[in-house]
């Protein structure tokens, strides 16, 4: 076991008998070095044994994740080769490590592993910590989880309110001042520069959500894009008459004018099941109407903020079916946010970025 070199929280990391350990610890804390470790630890077990590494998308799993690895093992008996080709991690000892994004939750299906490493769980789908708990199934293999705050998704439900429940769990959380290799001053001028739920969320591992956040609740209706497409393809089958199940959805959008502020167009289908599925998302500031033009679509039906009444008539007489909406903002909220109590909006979190931002803000 490798335990040289770290300090009292990864140290306790390290040492846990746990099969799953989540991590959930502030910017440059030390909990990816510490990720590493724990998978390694795991090799060191089963040499030829076969291992997952997930993290939100491939640009992090590579310039991150993967790196924190190969500097790990780097010198060692442990180091191995990187073929990009089959993103897989060959081991001396005739284990592999594959290496997969989050964004793709379908790429973990089809094999048996023997330990799973998920770095920063907390920007992926709950669909990725489900479907690595069905992986390690047969061999009871461990789960590694390592991330800071982002909301109070599953990451906060499932696992962090869950440490003291789950007796299978060890969920161990510090703060970056508590990494000895970061300088006290840096932290402290951080601290005068956020606001204090930023560097908490940020800098103190803390799940803080600001007063005034408009839907704190919207967490609960992001999918991945991967879930989007099962549910258009569980509809792409015909009736009787040829029709697409999915031709009957309605094709909808909203969309706010503004200049300095951005302007905001979403859009996206409503089923027969009356679920509003947020597929698309234009935002963008300083932008005139025609150069919006090309990215709207003549088959929808555009709800328009009436403040901009001007720019609803101009797209009108290009031939899009639009219709003024008042913004009634405490109407407006208090149904959108029963809509997602409901179930009745998904959200794509991968596509949407911006507007589930300021929601969240």
């Amino acid at each position: 076991m490798i335990t040289k070199s770290f300090h009292k929280y990864q140290l306790r990391a390290i040492q846990s008998n746990k099969r799953f350990v989540a991590l959930i610890a502030g910017k440059r804390s030390g909990k990816t070095v510490c990720g590493a470790v724990l998978l390694l630890n795991e090799i060191i077990k089963k040499p030829k044994g076969r291992f997952l590494v997930v993290a939100p998308m491939f640009s992090i799993l590579k310039d991150v994740t993967l790196k924190a690895f190969q500097d790990l093992v780097i010198g060692t008996k442990w180091e191995g080769q990187w073929m990009v080709t089959y993103k897989n991690y060959f081991l001396p000892s005739g284990g592999v490590i594959h290496f997969r994004s989050g964004d793709q939750p379908d790429c973990l299906e089809g094999y048996e592993i023997d330990a799973a490493w998920l770095d920063e769980a907390g920007q992926m789908p709950k669909e990725i910590w489900m479907k690595a708990q069905s992986r390690v199934m047969k061999s009871k293999g461990r789960i590694f989880l390592t991330s800071s705050p982002y909301g109070r998704n599953y990451y906060y439900k499932d696992i962090y309110l869950q440490r003291d429940v789950n007796k299978d769990l060890d969920v161990i959380t510090w703060r970056t001042i508590d990494n000895p290799w970061i300088p006290i001053d840096e932290i402290e001028r951080l601290k005068r520069v956020m606001t204090p739920i930023e560097f908490a969320n940020e800098y103190e591992a803390g799940f803080e959500i600001a007063s005034g956040t408009v839907y704190p609740e919207l967490e609960s209706c992001l999918i991945s894009e991967s879930e989007w497409l099962k549910h258009w393809e569980d509809n792409s089958s015909k009736d009787k008459g040829g029709v697409h199940k999915r031709d009957s959805w309605q094709r909808v959008g909203g969309m706010d004018f503004g200049w300095n502020d951005p302007y905001c167009c979403l859009s996206g289908y409503l089923d027969t099941d009356n679920i509003l599925w947020i597929v698309n998302e234009r935002y963008i500031r300083n932008a005139l109407l025609k150069s919006h033009v090309e990215y709207l679509d003549n088959t929808y039906r555009y709800y328009c903020d009436t403040a901009g009444r001007q720019q609803m008539q101009e797209l009108i007489s290009l031939g899009f079916n639009c219709m003024g909406v008042d913004k009634g903002i405490d109407l407006g909220i208090n149904i959108v946010t029963q809509l997602i109590r409901e179930g009745k909006i998904k959200i794509i979190r991968e596509i949407v970025p911006n507007t589930i931002r300021e929601s969240l803000s």
